[in-house]
């Protein structure tokens, strides 16, 4: 039985997904794209996955660069996530960063992950990029979620933000 695109983008609208900021640096020139297909692969050794279209510029300078980074949206960088879900613009230039092990980081990030490139798999109109993560940090801000098509804050869903399990 097929799927629908419809039926599919349907299904996948109804998960909440942290929003991510994938950045790289290669040719003197940082790139990054904002980015909900994000996951931890392994604990030993640390992994971590992100999906981004095969013609994403900042596919390329991951690829030349070997190196990627990983900035996870604190839920009030929604004008953040919008920037860098534009192709045309100088993003770098409309905010403040840094380069963290030689990759691109948003100082005011809930977290922040510089990965190796480790391996790369196409599927799809995506490309699967796999990283060993070298270097972690994290906040206790609230992350920003993408659900049914939107930018949310975790109580507008209804989740305790910083909930601790029991």
């Amino acid at each position: 039985m097929a799927i629908s695109s419809e039926t599919f983008r349907e299904l996948f609208a109804s998960f909440a997904s942290t929003v991510t900021i994938v950045t790289a640096y290669a040719d003197d020139a940082p790139s990054g794209a904002t980015v909900t297909a994000c996951s931890s692969v392994s604990a030993q050794p640390p992994l971590i996955m992100v999906a981004l279209g095969r013609e994403s510029r900042t596919l390329s300078q991951i690829l030349r660069a070997g190196r990627f980074g990983v900035n996870v949206l604190a839920d009030h960088q929604e004008a953040v996530a919008r920037l860098f879900s534009q192709s045309t613009v100088n993003k770098f230039s409309r905010l403040d960063w840094i380069l963290d092990g030689d990759v691109p980081c948003l100082p005011d990030s809930c977290g922040f992950v510089a990965a190796r490139l480790s391996s790369e798999l196409t599927v799809g109109d995506h490309v699967l990029i796999v990283g060993s993560i070298e270097k972690v940090s994290c906040t206790s801000q609230t992350p920003l979620l993408y659900h049914r098509r939107q930018f949310a804050r975790c109580e507008q869903i209804g989740v305790k933000a910083n909930a601790s399990v029991a």
